[in-house]
């Protein structure tokens, strides 16, 4: 697990970078995260489709909250696939002490779809201190076994 600062790293993701092959299904190579409803809506949409979603580089943000379709058998992670976390964020900067209710409403939706023992570490500990906190896929599922899936 390593901490670097927050702002530092969301400058520097620039754009997404994602395989799709012939039967649909996707690769992520390295996945800046974005903002949450869209990867809510994203995460419907290969639910539905029954889009298979390979995490072998780096997923950060909300782009871990791909971890949610695991349960479907729709997502995996490499074991050496590097996992990104941190507290929400507001489109123009950090949530400021005056949208406390804002920023826990945003941290909420992005736990629910973790599993049980992320999800109290992220409500816990990860969403906090404006710091990003990465996790191997098989620190993950040393985690959670009964929920992350490795691939193969």
């Amino acid at each position: 697990m390593k901490h670097l600062p927050a702002l530092f790293l969301l400058a520097v993701f620039t754009a997404a970078c994602t395989s799709t092959d012939e039967q649909g299904n996707q690769t992520v190579h390295f996945h800046p995260g974005g903002e949450i409803g869209a990867m809510l809506a994203e995460l419907n949409a290969n639910y539905y489709s029954q889009t298979y979603v390979r995490i072998e580089g780096t997923c950060a943000s909300a782009c871990t909250m791909h971890i949610h379709n695991m349960k479907n058998g729709l997502v995996c992670v490499d074991r050496d696939a590097k996992m990104m976390f941190h507290g929400s964020t507001h489109p123009l900067g950090f949530f400021d002490g005056n949208d406390a209710p804002g920023k826990d409403r945003a941290d909420s939706l992005v736990a629910q779809t973790y599993p049980e023992n992320l999800r109290r570490w992220y409500w816990d500990e990860g969403r906090f201190d404006g710091t990003i906190t990465t996790f191997t896929g098989a620190e993950l599922y040393a985690m959670d076994p009964d929920y992350i899936v490795l691939c193969d």
